[in-house]
């Protein structure tokens, strides 16, 4: 009897200390500090993220949670698609590529407005457009030359603007457009996976491109739409604007193109309250 008496102690007396191992082990491991990166200045939107904007502290463990960047390589080159401040975490779902960046969170916007053109796959470089993209436009229109036999009637296209902001793409239908440009059609249609990964918001044609302009720009696109073709030309990351002299074909004359008041009267102009009651 004392035998199995003395054997429950031991029981006993290994539970409690296996226990009590476990739990200090817990209590450890939960409280180990664990180094992570805080900024250490406010930054803007769109601010590309350097070493010396960051300061490393430790935390405890239980504190850190998976969306922490806990990399300093995971954080500097980098940009922040948000708003940061002084003494904040830095978090995975902050950070994104120089490429992910929304162009229009950092712009300032108080003097665009937005002006929708006609779009397909053929002049939007096969849909390989989105938001943030920049593209320049060109402008096909005809003119005439007065001649001793008569008028001759001759074509010319001339570039107008260029690094122009996409904002919006469109299908045809005014829903999203989603580029696919960089997929083949079995992989757009799902057909690997068994389902279609199209959907209601991104289904048909493209078929407006909606830009960023300033009101003089959007007085030019607007006169040139009615008066010929006006097409969009994609840009690559690395080109810089430069300056043309258009193409002619057949015996040219000139034409007058150029910001002018033709108008007596001028535009009214309502307040941010205006329609408000």
């Amino acid at each position: 009897m004392k035998k199995k008496k003395g054997l429950i102690l031991a029981t006993q007396v290994a539970l409690v200390a296996g226990f009590s191992y476990s739990f200090y082990s817990y209590v450890q491991a939960e409280v180990e500090p664990v180094n992570v990166y805080v900024f250490n200045k406010d930054l803007e939107v769109n601010s590309e993220v350097t070493k010396a904007d960051l300061s490393r502290i430790s935390v405890p463990a239980k504190a850190v949670t998976s969306d922490f960047a806990l990399n300093v390589d995971d954080i500097v080159g980098k940009y922040v698609q948000t708003d940061v401040y002084a003494n904040q975490f830095a978090y995975k779902k902050q950070l994104v590529d120089k490429g992910d960046i929304d162009i229009f969170d950092s712009m300032d916007m108080s003097k665009l407005r937005k002006i929708s053109i006609p779009a397909s796959f053929v002049n939007t470089f096969a849909g390989d457009i989105e938001r943030g993209d920049k593209v320049d436009i060109v402008f096909t229109g005809e003119g005439k030359k007065e001649t001793q036999t008569g008028d001759t009637a001759f074509r010319y296209s001339k570039v107008f603007l260029q690094n122009v902001p996409v904002y919006n793409v469109s299908t045809d239908e005014g829903y999203r457009f989603v580029n696919s440009a960089d997929r083949t059609k079995t992989e757009s249609e799902g057909y690997d996976s068994g389902e279609s990964i199209l959907t209601e918001a991104s289904s048909g044609d493209l078929g407006i491109v909606t830009l960023a302009v300033t009101m003089d720009q959007a007085e030019e696109i607007t006169a040139r739409l009615s008066a010929g073709e006006v097409r969009l030309i994609g840009r690559f990351d690395e080109a810089q604007s430069y300056e043309t002299m258009g193409y002619v074909i057949g015996e040219f004359g000139k034409v007058f193109a150029e910001q002018a008041n033709v108008e007596t009267g001028r535009a009214t102009i309502n307040d941010d309250n205006a329609f408000m009651k």
